[in-house]
């Protein structure tokens, strides 16, 4: 299991970007039924928690830089 939280710009904007929610369901059909992968909005902080249970800490790391690319090529990580 990893877990990575980033700053984001907006956290709505984020859970309700088209590109990024199909990198995520991407995310899933690879990891199948072997794995999950939750991507929620931090209740105090402007931050997207990304957790992703896979076989492999390797597969983990892939999935979630996946993620976290496609978010900051969409712009919305607040660096």
């Amino acid at each position: 299991q990893l877990t990575t939280s980033i700053n984001v710009r907006s956290k709505e904007e984020v859970l309700n970007n088209k590109m990024v929610l199909e990198e995520i369901k991407n995310a899933e059909k690879t990891i199948k039924n072997m794995g999950r992968i939750m991507v929620r909005a931090s209740g105090t902080e402007p931050k997207i928690r990304i957790m992703v249970e896979a076989d492999t800490m390797e597969l983990c790391k892939e999935l979630t830089e996946k993620i976290v690319s496609k978010i900051r090529s969409e712009g919305l990580i607040d660096e």
